[in-house]
């Protein structure tokens, strides 16, 4: 039994998922997972394996992912099916694949270099009395470094 998963938030959309470890509940509910939409919480067996549990986690998440993109009432999207099918796949590249690159892992400090440009922005506007061009210029910058460009052509 691991409670590594207990606790854990994960956004989907606007909304913020948290994980939550309990027990029995295939036992009571012949259910490995459940996912709350008015408490946002995700309820996990704790007997589970720890890759079952994540598989499951995923399984639950891919739900909130179509409750937040406005399917929950559409019959045709969605489906438990559909969602087993989509979860398994997404569950696998997840697991098999590093996504680091996308949140600039791969490239020193993101949050450090996003404050850098942060405060960059923030002293545009305090300073400057028509800040935008410098705002934009600031964004394109940070976009330029998440993409990977060494140096930006303006």
């Amino acid at each position: 039994m691991t409670q590594s998963l207990h606790n854990r938030t994960f956004r989907v959309g606007s909304n913020d998922y948290t994980i939550e470890m309990v027990n029995g509940l295939v036992r009571r509910h012949d259910l490995a997972g459940q996912v709350g939409y008015d408490d946002n919480v995700i309820k996990i067996d704790d007997a589970l394996c720890k890759s079952r549990m994540h598989e499951v986690m995923v399984h639950e998440l891919t739900h909130a992912m179509f409750e937040e993109a406005g399917y929950a009432d559409d019959d045709k999207i969605g489906s438990e099916d559909e969602v087993n099918r989509l979860g398994k796949v997404l569950h696998g590249m997840l697991r098999d694949n590093d996504f680091g690159f996308i949140r600039g892992e791969d490239r020193g400090r993101p949050a450090e270099i996003l404050d850098a440009f942060l405060q960059d922005i923030d002293t545009h506007l305090r300073a400057t009395p028509d800040p935008l061009p410098y705002i934009r210029e600031t964004m394109w910058r940070y976009w330029a470094y998440k993409e990977g460009m060494e140096h930006v052509d303006e």
